[in-house]
């Protein structure tokens, strides 16, 4: 048996200037867990995969499949096609979840002192909070979010109350 006898002919593929995200949603939406990165001449420069994207989202190649529990009980299990598939989130759905579920329900920010600007997974935070602690808190707080990539803040706070360490 032959290489050609068991490769794909039709092959997915991406480029370097390609939006990690566009190339999650690829691979997401083909089912396969690695491309081909070809330059604008169709060259072999490299190749992504799902691991690469699991590292980029800030987990560990090592452990692909991870039971998720709560209280000690099986409630399902996350793999590395889960988490490429969280970078497929347009950024409409980043703001709403970053406004609805952080600044609003988990930080109780009254809507606008905040804004929220996403493009292309990167968030851009604006905006006041009550506490320093907050100030610290919020930026990884969004990182947190799946699908998001990095995260720029710039707030200030109303007040000095700082939590102890």
């Amino acid at each position: 048996m032959k290489v050609c006898d068991l490769m794909t002919s039709e092959v997915a593929t991406v480029t370097p200037t390609m939006s990690l995200r566009d190339a999650a949603a690829l691979l997401a939406a083909k089912g396969i867990s690695g491309v081909p990165v070809l330059n604008t001449e169709n060259e072999v420069v490299g190749v992504l995969s799902e691991a690469d994207i699991v590292v980029k989202a800030g987990g560990e190649v090592a452990r692909n499949r991870l039971p998720v529990v709560d209280k000690g009980k099986l409630v399902g299990i996350i793999t590395r096609a889960d988490i490429v598939r969280a970078f497929t989130r347009s950024d409409t759905e980043l703001v709403d979840e970053i406004r609805g579920d952080i600044l609003r329900r988990t930080f109780w920010l009254e809507p606008g002192r905040v804004t929220v600007n996403v493009v292309d997974g990167h968030v851009t935070l604006r905006g006041e909070v009550e506490t320093e602690t907050d100030q610290e808190l919020l930026p990884h707080f969004v990182a947190r979010v799946p699908g998001v990539i990095s995260v720029d803040a710039d707030l200030s706070s109303r007040s000095r109350v700082r939590l102890a360490r």
